[in-house]
């Protein structure tokens, strides 16, 4: 399991104003779960941070510490399902990638799909390189460039800016782009990680239907339909069918 030895120091800068914010209660706990995953005690450490979820407040690094204490306890799923919503807080972060795909070497069920075309995968890595809101935030900062170029020709007459200012113009259409289709798949693809050892899929939303196949822990699947107690899932393989409720922990966005 690779490493990180600033983990601590790193975990601790980057909760200490936000988290003193929310209540000392919660800034101990989230003390404590570094304490504790550092003396080896990771059900411990698993407890307190998973309080710290529990007090809606949310990180990157809180995910990252959460899921090395549960892949360090064995629990392949919980370890998929922190390192997988680091991810989503924070595409860039290398060590949550690393340890994500160790973490899914152990998944009983994982498929491994062919290699996409070179110019597919290059596109997906520049679509994780942000988030939803980094990408808006990236447009909006390249469409205040293009205001102030632009006003800046008109307000003091220099016909030159203008070659400068329809640079911006190409990097507008490819952002807004990728932008639309990141948060298309973001907010409109609803996953999850299998979260019991074995979880039965049902033709139907009844015990008593067909069966049609098993999942196992650490699953990651795609959620296509849900009723109060049930999700109907669907596998990377395009088999679908309907499990409890109970038996997965969904990404949230």
């Amino acid at each position: 399991m690779k490493r990180r030895y600033l983990n601590v120091i790193a975990g601790a800068l980057l909760f200490c104003l936000p988290v003193l914010l929310l209540g000392t209660e919660t800034a101990d706990r989230y003390a404590h779960g570094l304490d504790a995953y550092q003396n080896s005690q990771y059900a411990l450490a698993i407890q307190e941070f998973e309080s710290v979820l529990a007090a809606n407040w949310e990180a990157p690094e809180l995910y990252y510490n959460l899921g090395n204490a549960y892949y360090r306890e064995g629990a392949v799923a919980g370890a998929v399902w922190a390192f997988e919503q680091c991810l989503r807080l924070d595409p860039g972060h290398s060590d949550a990638a690393y340890n994500l795909e160790l973490a899914n070497v152990k998944v009983v069920d994982r498929i491994n799909m062919p290699d996409p075309p070179l110019i597919l995968h290059i596109y997906r890595l520049i679509k994780q390189w942000l988030t939803p809101r980094g990408w808006i935030f990236l447009f909006l900062s390249i469409l205040l460039l293009f205001s102030i170029t632009f006003a800046s020709r008109k307000i003091f007459d220099l016909p030159w800016v203008i070659h400068f200012n329809w640079i911006f113009v190409p990097g507008l259409i490819l952002v807004l782009l990728i932008g639309i289709d990141a948060i298309s798949n973001r907010y409109s693809i609803s996953e999850g990680i299998i979260y019991t050892p074995v979880a039965q899929a049902y033709s139907a939303p009844d015990e008593y239907a067909t069966k049609l196949f098993e999942v196992h822990a650490g699953l990651k699947i795609q959620i296509v339909g849900s009723t109060t107690d049930w999700y109907e899932i669907e596998l990377l393989d395009g088999n679908t069918g309907w499990i409890p409720a109970v038996g997965l922990r969904l990404l949230t966005h």
